[in-house]
């Protein structure tokens, strides 16, 4: 009989517990969320620099005296030189950014540049109808600074910016020459003279190019451009001095010519962009 009714308990806890947990309701399922995809915002102020190589067109320069100051028989042949220099480039840039839509960009950009692109020609003794043999003439100019002030026009895809640039372009040159024919030697001037020069020169012009960046992080930005500038040619005129005593003579002038100034740079940027917040997308 103690048997049965603990049995009868032991059954009677079973369905107690069954009963339990059929009143217990199922545990919600939630699906894990997507991974959020960020996509990058090109808006906004940057600054940063700029190094790479600069190279120019041949360029074709020379020496003229027209008025024969110094006193050759025949006057002086046009004294004609070509070079087209290289050189390391380097400098700043800071700029502004405006996306327009998911894939448009627009923006502004000025830059400054170091450079030393040299232009050198040198003659000794210089051709004329009868060649004096201690003639000597030169022509130098170096190309020390450029500056642009630029539109861009770009292609984004989340950290990938393509864009083409333009506008307008300023450069910086020192410029110095000497031409001269002194009264010693063989077929000798009588003038004993020489047609020296020393100057600053400022040029605008425009320029052109193309570029690419890419977004390393948010706010750091790794890209490469191509820019292509162009300005007008310079003439500079020396008047005549005296070898020995270095006072002027009245007689003007030589002339030194440069033909257009086409050069091409190629530089690596790395830029940092203010704010550039991250829009998540799912």
């Amino acid at each position: 009989m103690k048997r049965i009714a603990i049995a009868a308990a032991v059954v009677s806890l079973l369905f107690a517990g069954a009963a339990s947990a059929a009143d217990l309701a199922a545990r919600p399922y939630a699906k894990a969320p997507p991974p959020v995809a960020p996509v990058f915002s090109w808006t906004g102020f940057y600054i940063g620099g700029n190094v790479g190589g600069a190279f120019t067109n041949d360029t074709a320069f020379g020496i003229t005296d027209p008025n024969n100051t110094l006193g050759l028989t025949g006057g002086l042949v046009p004294i004609n030189f070509s070079a087209s220099p290289t050189s390391v480039i380097g400098g700043v840039h800071a700029g502004y950014n405006w996306q327009v839509g998911p894939t448009w960009l627009v923006g502004i950009e000025g830059d400054f540049s170091f450079t030393s692109l040299r232009y050198q020609g040198s003659l000794s003794p210089f051709v004329s109808a009868l060649p004096p043999a201690n003639s000597f003439s030169n022509s130098n100019l170096r190309i020390d600074n450029l500056a642009t002030i630029r539109g861009r026009l770009g292609w984004t895809q989340n950290q990938w910016l393509l864009y083409v640039t333009g506008g307008g372009a300023w450069m910086h040159a020192d410029a110095s020459g000497d031409v001269g024919c002194p009264n010693t030697g063989v077929f000798a001037c009588g003038f004993n003279s020489r047609n020296p020069f020393s100057s600053d020169l400022n040029k605008w012009g425009w320029v052109a190019g193309v570029g690419g960046e890419f977004k390393v992080t948010n706010n750091w930005i790794f890209g490469l451009e191509y820019l292509y500038y162009r300005f007008d040619g310079a003439a500079f005129a020396a008047r005549n001095v005296d070898i020995t005593t270095g006072a002027a003579t009245g007689r003007c002038c030589a002339l030194y010519n440069f033909n257009d100034f086409e050069i091409h740079s190629v530089r690596a940027r790395l830029s940092y962009q203010f704010g550039a917040p991250v829009v998540a997308k799912y």
